[in-house]
């Protein structure tokens, strides 16, 4: 479900009116969103989180924490890439911004070589 759908109570509307919490709240519930997208990949391509776990030299208990969402400051950038290369999958990164016109951003997807990505993050500024 969509976090920012729940209908809240008084009190955390009350809490969220502070800019820093809000942006604490908001924050988390990206994590939360990459976290339930692991979960959701491990469970398309159909392995278990002890497979998950031996392919990818990550701790099973830390999979399932992972999954939960109940890291603190979620996953390392480096644990998912060891994730998505245990599933057979690369992971991609994208950086996006509302601007007058449209959006615009820069991505990164390891498949893709150095300088390709350079002209991509090149046209994305200069659409800008």
């Amino acid at each position: 479900m969509d976090p920012k759908h729940l209908e809240l109570p008084d009190g955390v509307k009350e809490l969220l009116r502070n800019p820093s919490v809000k942006q604490g709240y908001e924050e988390s519930a990206e994590v939360a969103e990459i976290c339930r997208s692991l979960a959701e990949a491990r469970k398309m391509v159909r392995i278990s989180q002890q497979e998950l776990a031996q392919k990818s030299g990550v701790d099973q208990a830390e999979i399932s924490r992972i999954e939960a969402g109940a890291l603190s400051r979620g996953p390392t950038l480096l644990t998912l890439v060891r994730l998505a290369r245990a599933m057979g999958m690369h992971l991609h990164i994208q950086f996006r911004c509302q601007v007058e016109g449209g959006t615009v951003g820069v991505e990164f997807t390891p498949d893709v070589s150095a300088r390709d990505q350079m002209l991509q993050m090149s046209a994305a500024v200069a659409e800008r």
